[in-house]
């Protein structure tokens, strides 16, 4: 799949640790961009709550993820945590094909091989205001158990260290705030020449 230096300017990829608010950023990003559409990644780890399939994600099992990715039908694609997590090139065409831009939410090793693939991508990095309450966000969500929430902190000690590689870098302190920066800066982005 060869995207043009336009179609890439189109792409913006949100990645941050586990936690941080990413979903919820661009669930209210989406409510007043119609410009804008969500990548829905595949993944094969189970549903949390009340996920659908082909609303979060598409859930599939390992074995038909790994015949994606021989089968070539990844643009992008990574383990974590014992599971793997990618983006579909279908999914990409979609939403281009109806004239929007594109949102994705995938993780930065994900993040890291698309920009190096396609580097008129946008890589942003979405952070917590501090690690404690990294910490606390995680715990409130309940949806993990306490040593899943100590691997997953220190999984995000390590992504943090990525951070100067991303081009950009919003702090989710005030999920409004956070919202409009990213909104203006996709705005900003697209004033450029690709």
């Amino acid at each position: 799949m060869d995207l043009t230096r336009e179609e890439q300017n189109k792409i913006f990829i949100l990645s941050a640790p586990s936690g941080t608010g990413k979903n919820t950023v661009i669930t209210r990003l989406l409510e007043f961009r119609q410009d804008l559409s969500y990548s829905i990644s595949t993944t094969t780890r189970p549903p949390r709550g009340t996920e659908k399939n082909g609303v979060e994600y598409y859930f599939v099992d390992k074995e038909d993820f790994l015949a994606g990715i021989n089968n070539g039908d990844f643009l992008e694609y990574a383990p974590v945590l014992d599971r793997f997590y990618g983006t579909q090139k279908s999914e990409i065409r979609r939403i281009l094909g109806m004239g929007k831009m594109v949102i994705m939410d995938i993780d930065i090793q994900g993040s890291f091989q698309l920009k190096e693939k396609y580097p008129g991508v946008h890589n942003l990095f979405l952070v917590p205001p501090s690690l404690e309450i990294l910490r606390e966000r995680l715990v409130r969500r309940k949806t993990e158990t306490p040593e899943q929430i100590e691997k997953r902190m220190e999984l995000a000690k390590k992504e943090m260290e990525f951070r100067e590689r991303f081009e950009k870098i919003f702090v989710n302190e005030k999920l409004e705030s956070t919202v409009l920066s990213l909104s203006a800066y996709i705005d900003q982005t697209q004033k450029l020449p690709a």
